[in-house]
């Protein structure tokens, strides 16, 4: 009687194990896991937490998501050119029929017009589809801006300039517009690293040239005129929503410039041995310029720390801003030659520094060479030693 009772305790104590719940911490797959440690196929002992992600569709290592970071983006390619179609997409571990990894192309029904396609001019088509019909574009499939520059179908054509640092000295032989694609700040050709003694940034020898939303750094001409741009023959030069800044020259730190215009543009920090540290305006013919709405600012110069007009007849200065700018004679401007016309600028916080010289004034604001010159409709202020030298 006394044995019957302990066997019937035994199996009762069995049967209270099994039924208090702790089946889950049975590890049926040994695995090393059971259920109660996040299981989430105990049958199974390639499942578990400690698992590592299989492209397969399950949930290997039980955390909710299946084939997390092993799916691949693919893209269709319907005409065989190793580039997809963008719009058409396929999530998949396993690539599909017809599909590819690398999207871009913008005409999947043509194997001629890809992100790896030369531009062909004048064709109508967006051949490297890098936004742009028969134009240019550096950054892209031109890596710099000289190639992009070279490759223009026609003259009066546009080279976009996409966000990036470009360590290069540009020549511009033809007619046409060197645009940037984006925020000026974003797109910089620096020049600093050429060799020799004459890199300007820009080289412009052709007319009728727009250059617009550039920094233009880094250059130099040590014998030369137009650090950041020299033009010294070019004619219809337009300058607009440019940077131009820490460039050298012998004349013309920032740019020279003998007809055109400058609008929109700051010009600042640049250096000239001689004449013209932002701006250097030289020019015997009857051809026209003006300086429009453009900040010239912290440059330096031997004379016209801002900038230097010399015998130039229709030249104009409008709404700008010349201050902090520092020479031995004329801080600011430095005017010899015909008179120009201005109106709206405003000449502040310039300085002239030539005081050993014995002269009765420097123009710490403004020299004029032939003391002809009045201004009535500008704001001169503030400039040491004083405002004018007339």
């Amino acid at each position: 009687m006394f044995l019957m009772l302990m066997s019937l305790l035994a199996c009762k104590d069995r049967n209270a194990v099994t039924d208090s719940g702790d089946l889950d911490r049975i590890d049926n797959d040994a695995d090393g896991f059971s259920e109660a440690d996040g299981d989430c196929n105990d049958g199974v002992a390639s499942i578990n937490p400690d698992a590592g992600e299989g492209c397969d569709y399950l949930d290997n290592d039980c955390d909710g998501e299946v084939d997390e970071g092993l799916t691949i983006e693919w893209f269709l390619d319907a005409d065989k050119d190793e580039y997809g179609d963008p719009e058409t997409l396929a999530v998949s571990c396993e690539q599909p029929t017809n599909y590819i990894g690398r999207g871009g192309d913008c005409d999947d029904q043509d194997p001629r017009v890809n992100p790896g396609a030369p531009e062909t001019c004048s064709n109508e088509t967006d051949d490297n589809c890098d936004g742009y019909i028969d134009q240019m574009a550096a950054g892209g499939t031109h890596p710099t801006v000289q190639g992009a520059v070279d490759a223009v179908c026609a003259d009066g054509d546009t080279v976009w300039v996409n966000p990036g640092t470009y360590y290069e000295s540009i020549v511009i032989s033809r007619p046409l517009a060197l645009r940037g694609a984006g925020l000026l700040e974003d797109i910089v050709v620096d020049a600093s690293s050429c060799s020799g003694t004459e890199c300007p940034v820009v080289s412009v020898e052709a007319d009728e040239v727009v250059l617009a939303g550039l920094t233009l750094q880094g250059g130099y001409r040590l014998n030369g005129d137009g650090g950041g741009i020299t033009a010294d023959t070019a004619h219809g030069l337009l300058i607009t929503e440019c940077r131009l800044t820490d460039n050298k020259a012998y004349n013309g730190g920032g740019v020279s410039i003998v007809d055109g215009r400058i609008e929109g543009s700051v010009i600042e920090a640049n250096t000239a041995t001689s004449y013209g540290g932002g701006v250097w305006i030289n020019n015997h013919s009857f051809d026209s310029l003006s300086i429009d709405q453009s900040t010239i600012t912290d440059n330096t110069a031997a004379f016209g720390g801002g900038g230097y007009q010399y015998f130039t007849f229709d030249v104009s200065w409008t709404g700008n801003t010349l201050t902090n700018n520092t020479a031995f004679l004329g801080g600011g401007l430095f005017l010899h030659g015909v008179e120009p016309s201005t109106s709206g600028n405003n000449i502040t916080g310039n300085m002239a520094t030539a005081t050993s010289w014995g002269l009765d004034c420097l123009g710490g604001g403004v020299w004029d060479e032939q003391k002809d010159w009045t201004s009535t409709r500008d704001n001169i202020s503030g400039n040491t030693p004083e405002d004018t030298c007339l």
